[in-house]
């Protein structure tokens, strides 16, 4: 790596170094987005999310569309089970504490029961694709900003 030394007034620094081809560096668009979001009160940041927010997408959807429409994918087919599994624990709840025998109550909610425990095995599963997809989206993304 190359140095160039500054000279102070009249006599040469030879503890300052700096690098050549500094002064020609831009901050990336990304950069300043994330700087100005880091320095922002709750308000200002819930208004700067969706300039953030577009900008990540446009860089992820630069690097790889397929990678990037696959995990947005993945993560909707996610909340879509959250979304059944809670539904599911709520027709379990409407079961369990209807009118009549305790025995007979928990035989009629079993198979509200097996979807709960079915979605939340697939939200698992499904979380575990987004983390595999977000594994090598997220190098490549970092490579190209």
């Amino acid at each position: 790596m190359r140095f160039r030394r500054r000279a102070a007034a009249g006599s040469p620094d030879r503890s300052a170094p700096t690098l050549i081809g500094v002064d020609d560096l831009t901050t990336p668009k990304w950069a300043k987005v994330m700087e100005e979001v880091g320095g922002s009160s709750a308000a200002q940041l819930f208004r700067g999310a969706p300039a953030a927010l577009r900008v990540l997408v446009s860089l992820a959807w630069r690097t790889s569309p397929r990678l990037t429409l696959l995990a947005a994918a993945v993560e909707l087919i996610a909340g879509c089970a959250t979304a059944f599994g809670l539904l599911a624990t709520a027709q379990v709840l409407t079961q369990l504490l209807e009118q009549g025998p305790t025995p007979q109550r928990v035989l009629a909610a079993l198979p509200a029961l097996a979807l709960v425990m079915g979605s939340y095995a697939a939200r698992g599963l499904l979380d575990s694709a987004v983390g595999a997809v977000q594994a090598v989206l997220a190098p490549r993304v970092e490579q190209r900003a």
